[in-house]
């Protein structure tokens, strides 16, 4: 079901990458719950239209520097159990404006779909794992796992013209943060089914 709501509303998480094979084995037993997910990353809301449908009973919120969508454009920030705020999810100030818009908001499931390169994933993570509830899951998306990679893998277009964003001692540094969380780690790798050299998942857990 979930998968065919993100074709529904035009998201690439189940045509692109099958992220939904990821995300139901978690969400669909809680589907009727009142959760409260966080997706960090709106642009034009197409995963908030999925989760709010997928969701009936729960709060879907939302961060978003907003350059390239308003959220006067997106009908999906008007609906009442949509919330959203404007802030750079990689800056600590994100965390004051959360308590500022949402109180002591905890959330059961964020999703990490904003700037995707070890260091803004760090730096998101680091912001971000303390308003996970306990029993919650952080997610992380599209990473390229530069560990796992082999050299031909490496010369990847993307990764090639993006050097300052994509490199060894940066993946280090997110790969050591995420253990520094002492929460739980998986991860979920679909690259062989997709073709894709970023389907790939990390989920942290409590």
């Amino acid at each position: 079901m979930l998968g065919q709501l993100f074709d529904k509303y035009g998201c690439d998480k189940h045509a692109k990458h099958r992220y939904n094979t990821v995300y139901e084995q978690f969400m669909e037993p809680q589907k009727d719950d009142g959760l409260k997910i966080l997706e960090i990353g709106i642009f034009k809301g197409e995963s908030m239209e999925a989760f709010h449908e997928y969701f009936p009973n729960g709060d879907i919120y939302g961060i978003d520097i907003f350059t390239r969508q308003k959220p006067h454009q997106l009908d999906i920030l008007k609906e009442e159990r949509c919330h959203w705020i404007k802030a750079d999810s990689t800056n600590p100030a994100v965390g004051p404006q959360l308590h500022e818009a949402f109180g002591a908001v905890k959330f059961d499931i964020i999703i990490d779909d904003g700037m995707h390169n070890p260091k803004a994933n760090m730096m998101t993570m680091n912001n971000m794992v303390p308003f996970l509830a306990d029993g919650g899951s952080y997610f992380i998306e599209d990473v390229f796992p530069l560990e796992k990679m082999t050299q031909e893998q490496l010369n990847h277009p993307w990764l090639l013209r993006n050097p300052q964003h994509y490199n060894a001692m940066d993946n280090n540094m997110f790969l050591n943060a995420i253990d520094k969380t002492g929460l739980k780690v998986e991860r979920y790798d679909l690259r062989a089914t997709t073709g894709e050299p970023d389907s790939y998942i990390i989920r942290l857990y409590k």
